[in-house]
């Protein structure tokens, strides 16, 4: 690819992908068409994150655009209309490391950027997380509901 080259990202990748993390093929069909709503490239730039309407992020291929991942807010058992309304917050770590997700549910959850696992779960917020900072110098997270908390 050259300089301002067209990346292709399709909707049947995104949703291949989406149905590979255990949604069913009806959530994943849904979800693939949602609208994408914010982007950020990693600091390598080998990445980058996708926040869209649903709960849903997607981490692309910096360079040729193929979906890597996809992350889908965790929600409470009660909730049904909460991540059809609001995009996911979601943020790389200054180290291009993890990927920070904030959940519906009050938790922010903590992915390894390359393979996607969970590595840890923060608990501390009493409504859902709509904003998530990582400080670009120091190994903290900022995050956000109606109250905000920082981690270390």
């Amino acid at each position: 690819m050259g300089p301002f080259s067209e990346m292709k990202t399709t909707r049947q990748d995104v949703e291949a992908k989406i149905r590979v993390s255990g949604s069913t093929p009806e959530r994943a069909y849904a979800l693939s068409k949602a609208e994408w709503t914010s982007m950020e490239f990693n600091k390598s730039g080998k990445q980058i994150l996708i926040g869209a309407m649903g709960g849903l992020t997607l981490s692309l291929d910096g360079y040729e655009g193929n979906v890597i991942h996809s992350f889908q807010t965790e929600t409470l058992p009660s909730s049904t209309t909460a991540t059809q309304t609001y995009p996911m917050a979601t943020c790389f770590t200054a180290d291009d490391m993890s990927i920070i997700c904030g959940n519906d549910d009050g938790t922010v959850s903590c992915y390894h950027a390359e393979s996607g696992l969970l590595t840890r779960k923060l608990r501390g917020h009493v409504d859902r997380v709509g904003a998530v900072a990582a400080n670009p110098k120091y190994i903290q997270l900022a995050t956000a509901c109606t109250n905000t908390a920082v981690w270390q």
